[in-house]
């Protein structure tokens, strides 16, 4: 009797402990897509044409430092590409060629050969009519 009761409270046990378990899992990969469409919601509203351009630098700077938390070079590519987008469109033409350089330099580091091509397309850009 002793050796059934032991049985039941150790499968009780362990129950819980699966559950608890299941729903700690549950509870950190919603997290993690909450802050992956807030990203991706940055990153829209970085190139939306119907905001002002200043308020479109701000998503996309705010989207390059989310991305930077989780981690997700592909998110961070992204942000740099519309940073570098929305410099030149408010004529700062200086911080324009940081942000390309910062954007080649990633997309270098993450081997994306598309982020490193437009990359390019913006430095050339920055020689050819702004300097």
């Amino acid at each position: 009797m002793i050796e059934l009761n032991q049985l039941q409270l150790v499968r009780d046990i362990s129950i819980i402990l699966f559950f608890l378990v299941y729903s700690f899992y549950g509870f950190s990969q919603n997290k993690k897509l909450n802050e992956l469409d807030s990203i991706a919601y940055l990153i829209e509203k970085a190139n939306d044409n119907l905001i002002p351009d200043i308020e479109k630098l701000s998503f996309a700077e705010s989207a390059n430092r989310l991305a930077r938390q989780v981690g997700n070079d592909t998110l961070i590519n992204q942000a740099l590409r519309y940073i570098a987008v929305n410099q030149a469109r408010l004529n700062n033409y200086n911080l324009f060629k940081k942000a390309s350089i910062a954007y080649l330099e990633h997309s270098e580091k993450i081997n994306d050969s598309f982020g490193i091509a437009k990359a390019n397309v913006y430095l050339g850009q920055y020689y050819n009519r702004f300097k």
